[in-house]
């Protein structure tokens, strides 16, 4: 083994250690991941025969690129896991009115919360008509799905008309 060859296996090792020994994902410390990762192409690069140089132009490109690859899915991960009252996900739970009719699968109904007129599409098979109070069930992008906030009608015995006994 040379000695380019010994110095990326210890790298990727003494990596791998690190990424093992803290017990987190690579999305939480993509450094010890991405070097290990960058370790194994220098590893690589060596068996291709490559120059010292080029081997640690592909070892450095490896692992700054996957090290960006890794923080950039944890931010989305973040973005898609956002708690209520933060970005999009401060809509959830509010209650607005149907300014333009809302329909299930129909995006060109819009609904009001506050100041604001959002986009929304209904979660029911029913359209929600103008001026319905809604609740905001999920946001699709600048989407909201919405649900009506009016409590279905109970029926009562009372409710239904009952014969007349004498007549």
């Amino acid at each position: 083994m040379t000695t380019a060859a010994l110095l990326w296996a210890g790298i990727t090792l003494a990596a791998a250690a690190v990424a093992l020994r803290t017990r987190q994902s690579p999305m939480e410390r993509p450094l010890p991941t991405a070097v290990a990762v960058g370790g194994v192409f220098g590893l690589v690069a060596v068996a291709v025969g490559l120059q010292w140089r080029a081997q640690a132009v592909v070892v450095v490109l490896m692992t700054v690129g996957l090290a960006g690859l890794l923080l950039r899915w944890r931010a989305l991960v973040a973005e898609d896991n956002l708690a209520p009252g933060v970005g999009g996900n401060r809509l959830l739970g509010r209650t607005g009115t149907v300014v333009t009719p809302v329909a299930p699968g129909d995006r060109s109904g819009t609904v009001r919360l506050g100041a604001e007129t959002w986009p929304a599409t209904a979660t029911a098979d029913t359209p929600l008509p103008e001026g319905h109070t809604v609740t905001v069930v999920a946001v699709e992008g600048i989407h909201l799905v919405v649900r009506s906030a009016q409590p279905d009608p109970v029926h009562t015995p009372h409710d239904v008309a009952e014969p007349d006994p004498g007549g």
